[in-house]
């Protein structure tokens, strides 16, 4: 039952703008790779999502704050289970808003995770073209091969290219985070690329490129966040000499100049 309600409520409708996507783009260009499709439909997603993923980005300092309340909390009541318990409950509850970005964020990426891999396992081989909507033709043929690469099976290259790339994501996060960097963040720059490499090593490499592209839009968006903390603060120092200069104008000691004029004017005419 809860697989039928996925099916034909989560996946269904997914499957079938994927595959209008491919239709309307193997219109335009024939043969058309479905790996150019899952890029489209990649960026697409990241730009339907990216005021839930730029307001969690920005959340840093709030995860960190929650980490280190619950860790000092687990040092100074170690042996009392109960009361660890209840006072992360209420840690969480004060910042119940960073904690539902964070589950919908996971739940959108997981779900899109489990969607793609169905739809390199069964739909470009044509055994989910029964789910495609009438309003839609379904394609006779999906073009799988992506510069060569057959997605529907594993491919080592991506696969390295996906972990090289995670890696360098990670080093970016290191680069713009405000806080100094912690033996854990080395641990995770050194470790998720190899543990990426593992996991995503017998997945079909239509999935890698999903998230290579994922990785590489959120390289992009660290970029222009980097960007407009450079502009932000030239704008500042900008703004700071300007009201400097300002105070610094000459404008009092002409004012005080006709005080002085004024003064002996006065002293003439009596």
């Amino acid at each position: 039952m809860i697989y039928d309600f996925l099916l034909h409520w989560f996946y269904q409708p997914l499957f079938n703008f994927l595959i209008g996507i491919y239709s309307l783009a193997n219109f335009i260009y024939p043969d058309i790779s479905i790996g150019t499709v899952v890029i489209i439909f990649t960026i697409l997603f990241r730009i339907v999502i990216l005021p839930l993923s730029w307001k969690n980005d920005y959340s840093e300092v709030e995860r960190r704050e929650i980490a280190e309340k619950i860790a000092k909390l687990e040092t100074e009541h170690k042996e009392d289970p109960e009361t660890i318990k209840r006072f992360k409950k209420t840690i969480l509850w004060q910042h119940k808003r960073l904690v539902f970005f964070e589950f919908v964020n996971l739940t959108l990426q997981v779900s899109i995770a489990a969607f793609l891999f169905k739809f390199f396992s069964t739909g470009v081989t044509g055994q989910d073209n029964y789910l495609v909507y009438k309003i839609i033709k379904a394609p006779e043929h999906i073009n799988t091969y992506f510069f060569g690469i057959d997605l529907n099976h594993p491919n080592m290259q991506l696969n390295l290219l996906n972990s090289s790339i995670i890696f360098l994501v990670e080093l970016l996060s290191l680069w713009n985070q405000p806080f100094p960097v912690t033996r854990r963040d080395l641990s995770t720059l050194i470790f998720l690329p190899i543990i990426a490499f593992i996991f995503f090593g017998r997945m079909p490499a239509g999935k890698k490129l999903f998230v290579i592209t994922t990785l590489i839009f959120t390289i992009f968006i660290i970029l222009v966040k980097r960007l407009l903390y450079f502009y932000h603060k030239i704008k500042a120092v900008v703004n700071n000499k300007t009201q400097k200069e300002t105070s610094e104008s000459p404008v009092d000691n002409e004012g005080e100049k006709d005080d002085k004029v004024m003064v002996e004017n006065i002293k003439e005419e009596k």
